[in-house]
């Protein structure tokens, strides 16, 4: 009975946001780590979970995190909310304690009759993360569900700069932890006539271009991309654009992207659920066509076209071509088109040209591939210095 109570108490004692990371203090935090160091009794989460080892992101910090992999079947086809909790605690320092809430997809209503839940092999995949400085740190986790099931894992690590990485300078103290958010652009723009009208293109996929499921750290190098490129440019107005190719839609627009849509634009891509693609979409196999050449086509006929058109994100899977009959001409005023690529660093020397390369390049634009931050700011200045140089040539 006491395992079965402590479960709920972490659902209903606890103040839960309805999305997104947070950290837990004071008596809370010490409920919870009671629950971790205590011996719980109770039915066991059948889940598997990996631990992901530290790396330093586009923010000069290191990153860590987990992924929890639970087979659909255990849930019964029904929604099950979880939460999971990670105590992180460096060497000799006080421990921080951070909290995140998920709810699985239920079966629909019309497919429960011919499905055979038991025989279904596909998981649940959540991920999770922490922002650390150098220095060595246990973690704690625990995870538990409304079914008042729970599983446990701790494990230890060291985050340290690697080769080519001792001058990085790093934006986190040596031996502290904090809660994973992205570095938020405030959305300050240049006035009217005097800064660059912009229409930003984001790839919603993950960083690895073999992977279906867009993780947390996918989401935190997405958001802060993007935050670094605005950040960079004098921006007169943006708009923004997600979308995602391998489920053939737009998950995100904003004309007038600002702070409240970045914040926006962050549950947007929490919400992308990458492993699932509509059967329609199966049966559509140049949707990823229609979608570039619609957003691209988009721009050119805009009755007021942006100054620049940038492709942001990472290589995808899909590397064929869209077919040139498709793509409207570029017209004599039209934007300016950048593509600004991200490689994985253990791709080099296999890399290959994607479709939003392709498509760029129809567009008479610039590709500019991306390894590192230092990469993506020399990439940001290159397409400054370019759309200077064409507006002294035209006089605009």
């Amino acid at each position: 009975m006491c395992a079965r109570v402590t479960a709920i108490v972490f659902l209903t004692s606890i103040a839960l946001p309805a999305s997104g990371q947070f950290v837990i203090r004071d008596q809370d935090a010490v409920k919870v780590g009671a629950a971790i160091d205590g011996a719980l009794e109770g039915g066991k989460l059948d889940c598997q979970i990996e631990h992901i080892r530290p790396f330093l992101d586009f923010a000069f910090r290191f990153e860590a995190g987990f992924i929890v992999r639970c087979p659909v079947r255990i849930f019964d086809g029904n929604a099950v909310h979880l939460v999971v909790y990670a105590r992180v605690t460096p060497a000799n320092g006080k421990p921080v304690t951070l909290g995140q809430e998920y709810t699985t997809t239920p079966i629909p209503a019309d497919l429960r009759p011919r499905t055979n839940i038991r025989k279904v092999q596909s998981n649940f995949e959540l991920s999770g993360g922490f922002a650390l400085g150098e220095g060595e740190y246990s973690v704690d986790l625990l995870v538990v569900s409304s079914t008042e099931r729970f599983v446990q894992s701790h494990w230890k690590l060291k985050a340290a700069r690697g080769r080519g990485e001792e001058q990085v300078p790093l934006t986190m103290r040596p031996h502290a932890a904090e809660q994973l958010s992205s570095r938020p652009w405030e959305g300050k723009l240049a006035a009217q006539g005097e800064g660059v009208r912009v229409t930003m293109l984001l790839d919603a996929a993950p960083r690895d271009p073999n992977s279906a499921h867009l993780r947390v750290w996918d989401r935190m190098f997405l958001m802060d991309s993007v935050s670094s490129v605005l950040k960079q440019i004098p921006c007169e107005s943006v708009r923004l654009i997600a979308f995602n190719l391998d489920q053939q839609r737009e998950i995100f627009r904003d004309e007038s992207f600002g702070r409240a849509g970045f914040r926006r634009l962050g549950r947007a891509l929490r919400d992308l659920e990458l492993g699932t693609v509509q059967y329609s979409v199966l049966k559509r196999q140049g949707g990823w066509a229609e979608l570039l050449a619609r957003l691209t086509n988009a721009e050119i006929q805009a009755e007021s076209p942006s100054d620049l058109v940038i492709f942001l994100g990472p290589v995808t899977r899909v590397a064929q071509k869209v077919p040139p009959g498709s793509l409207v001409p570029n017209g004599a005023n039209g934007p300016r088109f950048f593509d600004l690529e991200y490689f994985p660093v253990w791709m080099n020397g296999g890399e290959f040209p994607d479709a939003i390369h392709h498509v760029t390049l129809a567009r008479n634009g610039t590709v500019v591939k991306i390894h590192s931050p230092g990469e993506l700011a020399k990439g940001i200045q290159r397409m400054l210095d370019q759309l200077s140089i064409e507006r002294v040539r035209t006089g605009n």
